[in-house]
């Protein structure tokens, strides 16, 4: 607690914006400690936080515009002058809120954070971070020595958290079917085995869907690869050769590659073409497709990265299987499972093989998830009572998880975390003083 700080203290936010997805989805918690005020309510108060968003931490390169914010100018020319001010006076908290994403450490980004902050007498010890990547603390740690404050925090797992624990009519208007629907059902004849929902086609996932195809898999699955319909990025035939070339990859080859791209854009069934072409990223974030859950068996979740764990962090992609009560193999980052455990879900050890999460090297690990993939398709094929009943049983522990109790271990690890964070460099790295809000 800030024993120093009468009252709440305010938060603000520092750029012309209404909010930030992460202080749409902060908890009760939060709000007990801190209260919003107009940034131009703050010109004279002696300690206040202020939140500058960051769609990415690519946005503090020097060449980079804010594009979303404010068209063809740099993110630190938003900042309001009284903020940097403040900053510089020792009264403010300056939040960098890339929480919607999880970078790898860019170097030249942190640099140029240091130049603005030096040239603006702003102690470094006044600023956080907060990113979906939980190693990018020590990477910055290990290149700097002290400075900015890093912190995990991961906007679209709170707020895919935050829907699933609505009940009753607020549940259905979000998700556009009652919660009943989320549940196990053992009548796997009627079931595709897999599903495999891809958006924008990276190269991680062309490579990853190159290689199901080719051991079959995709042919026993409900998948997609949406193309240059995802409004993001056209596929890269080229990429994809490099992504399987690095990894060592070679028993994926270039014509494995362009059969599957041959495919693409796959849509299906119940993808509306003009939704992926228009809609809200963030609102697409949260969609879940219980149709195609309830027609397939496991999931096939392809994270945004696979990386050799510069990255480590999931997204709401892995939640949605566990809330729709699917077993799933993650073809994502190394220690994902690890994330997953600590929310309270429970994974398939007991049925497949998930050392694949613990290997680093990228091509590796992809062999390793995709013997666990063969495991589960294994396993509907076999259709034993008992087994299947045993996944069947925590998939229904994981609905049940899903439906309030990760919420709140998510704000017990990581909202809590941000408040103290955030209380820690009010009391450490600023001015004591009291706000007379208005």
């Amino acid at each position: 607690m800030l024993a120093q700080v009468a009252g709440k203290v305010p938060f603000t936010f520092a750029v012309d914006v209404p909010s930030t997805m992460m202080t749409d989805s902060l908890g009760e918690e939060f709000h007990t400690r801190f209260v919003y005020r107009e940034h131009h309510n703050l010109v004279t108060c002696d300690k206040f936080v202020a939140i500058v968003p960051l769609i990415t931490t690519y946005a503090l390169l020097p060449d980079v515009n804010a594009l979303v914010l404010g068209g063809n100018r740099h993110i630190f020319d938003l900042i309001h002058p009284h903020v940097v001010d403040a900053c510089a006076q020792g009264r403010c908290v300056l939040l960098f809120d890339a929480s919607p994403e999880g970078d790898p450490f860019i170097e030249k980004a942190y640099e140029a954070l240091h130049l603005w902050l030096d040239q603006r007498s702003i102690s470094k010890r006044s600023v956080l971070i907060t990113t979906q990547n939980r190693v990018l603390a020590k990477a910055y740690k290990d290149r700097f020595g002290d400075g900015v404050s890093i912190l995990s925090y991961d906007a679209y797992i709170k707020r895919m958290l935050l829907a699933l624990s609505r009940n009753g009519t607020e549940f259905t208007s979000i998700f556009g079917f009652p919660k009943s629907r989320l549940s196990f059902c053992t009548q796997l004849d009627k079931k595709a085995t897999f599903l495999s929902m891809n958006g924008t086609p990276r190269s991680n996932r062309i490579v990853a869907a190159a290689g199901m195809l080719k051991a079959g898999i995709l042919d026993d699955a409900i998948w997609s690869m949406l193309g240059g319909s995802s409004n993001k990025m056209d596929p890269s035939e080229e990429g994809a050769r490099q992504f399987r070339t690095i990894h060592g990859l070679n028993w994926i080859t270039d014509q494995d590659i362009e059969n599957l791209l041959h495919l693409t854009p796959r849509f299906i069934e119940i993808e509306d073409f003009a939704n992926f072409q228009i809609a809200d990223a963030n609102e697409l974030a949260i969609q879940l497709s219980i149709d195609v859950f309830e027609r397939s068996f496991a999931s096939i979740v392809t994270e945004t990265e696979f990386s050799d764990g510069g990255v480590r962090r999931i997204t709401e992609k892995s939640i949605k299987p566990l809330a729709a009560g699917h077993p799933f193999v993650i073809l994502g980052n190394p220690s994902s499972l690890p994330l997953i455990r600590e929310l309270g879900f429970v994974t398939f050890g007991d049925f497949i093989n998930e050392e694949y999460d613990d290997i680093s090297d990228v091509g590796l690990r992809l062999n390793a998830a995709l013997s666990a993939t063969q495991q589960l398709r294994e396993i509907k094929m076999r259709n034993e009572r008992k087994e299947i009943e045993a996944i069947g049983n925590v998939c229904l522990e994981n609905i049940s998880v899903a439906s309030n109790l990760a919420k709140t271990n998510y704000e017990n690890i990581y909202d809590r975390g941000l408040i103290a964070a955030l209380e820690q460099l009010l009391v450490g790295g600023l001015v004591v003083g009291e706000c007379s809000l208005q």
